[in-house]
């Protein structure tokens, strides 16, 4: 037994319920191959399957309400931290929004399977005033949903992956170190993507004032609301002539002339 393997048959649990806590909690921290391997390891008759579960299903439901009670006393503060630690908090918050305006309280079914949405759901229903009972059903179905399918992949395909922890444990640092390239390599990709997203932002950007300059001074601008539907139903108000949208929906054109100056604007 190699001591990666045996670190993990000794102290399992406890590494599953801080995994699946913190990752639950915001923290960028893989929970699904924890889960896995949670899995991979009950398997082997090393770990109970079901005290497995147990675990993985406690530490996400503690995580998630806890958010939960954040949100509801917090509002929007909580959830633009959240999305400020994942590596996309551009969209994080939008998402979340979105998801919520389509499907409501359906969402908590599935949205862990959802990377980048799975720790931040949990704090919308709190920013909703979502009734406890209602989030908590939900949220466990989803949760138990969740859980099950991850820790059951592992345990059906234990043989072929316990193959693979002996093969990781064998290469010792080697493993490590590529296992680490490759997440610093991901990381600093979705960083120079931001960072140019960001730029090209700030090249095209236009006060409010200025942009009342222009619509006192006749010009001819499309403006279009890009806020979702949760936020307009905070705030029902729009700029005159402004026309709501999906952003995804921007590539369609409709209703915006090439020949107009296009105006963006979102919470």
């Amino acid at each position: 037994m190699n001591d990666i393997t045996q670190f993990l048959f000794l102290h399992g649990y406890s590494i599953l319920f801080a995994g699946v806590f913190l990752s639950q909690a915001g923290i960028p921290i893989p929970a699904v191959p924890l889960l896995i391997t949670a899995g991979t390891i009950a398997g082997m008759g090393q770990m109970d399957l079901y005290v497995a579960l147990f675990v993985a299903f406690t530490a996400s439901t503690i995580s998630d309400i806890f958010r939960y009670y954040l949100g509801r006393r917090l509002g929007n503060r909580v959830l633009v931290l959240l999305c400020r630690l994942s590596l996309e908090p551009d969209s994080c918050v939008r998402q979340t929004e979105d998801l919520f305006g389509r499907h409501g309280v359906k969402s908590l079914v599935y949205c862990k399977f959802v990377p980048g949405l799975d720790a931040v759901v949990a704090s919308m229903s709190g920013i909703i005033q979502m009734r406890f009972s209602r989030f908590i059903a939900f949220n466990s179905m989803g949760t138990l949903l969740w859980v099950a399918s991850y820790i059951g992949v592992g345990y059906i395909f234990s043989d072929a992956l316990d193959d693979l922890l002996l093969y990781a444990g064998h290469m010792g640092k080697t493993f490590f170190w590529l296992l680490m390239a490759a997440l610093v390599i991901y990381i600093a990709w979705k960083y120079v993507r931001r960072v140019q997203f960001i730029r090209e932002l700030s090249i095209s950007r236009i006060t409010p004032e200025a942009l009342k300059s222009k619509l006192d001074a006749g010009e001819d601008i499309a403006i279009i609301d890009l806020r979702s539907s949760l936020d307009f139903k905070a705030d029902p108000y729009t700029i005159p002539g402004a026309i709501r949208m999906a952003p995804e929906n921007l590539t369609r054109r409709e209703n915006i002339s090439l020949d107009q100056e296009v105006v963006l604007y979102c919470t």
